[in-house]
């Protein structure tokens, strides 16, 4: 009679449980990588509406004033020359008496 005794050890359920664990974190990834990148894209779409929203109200807004910066300027100009020359007047506008303080300053 014979007796054959066999035995068989396998690692084939750990090496299988690994590839799968590999193959999941693999495709996990994937889809984490796809799900970022619709978020930045969701992101930056209303990000950008948001600006040109922003730029249309302040054209808007702004637009009349920087229409009449021009003339603003100009008018602003003339009024410091103006105050200049009244603060400091030319020899032909000064008074006869200023240099005499007892004259310009009578009782």
């Amino acid at each position: 009679e014979n007796n054959l005794d066999f035995k068989l050890r396998s690692d084939i359920g750990t090496i299988l449980a690994a590839s799968l664990k590999a193959m999941f974190d693999q495709e996990l990834a994937k889809q984490k990588k796809a799900l970022e990148d619709k978020v930045n894209a969701l992101y930056k779409e209303k990000a950008d509406e948001l600006e040109k929203s922003l730029a249309d109200k302040k054209a808007v807004i702004l637009g009349p004033l920087a229409k009449h910066e021009g003339a603003l300027g100009g008018l602003l100009d003339r009024s410091v020359n103006q105050a200049k020359s009244s603060v400091a007047p030319s020899a032909s506008q000064m008074p006869a008496n200023v240099g005499d303080f007892k004259k310009l300053f009578k009782r």
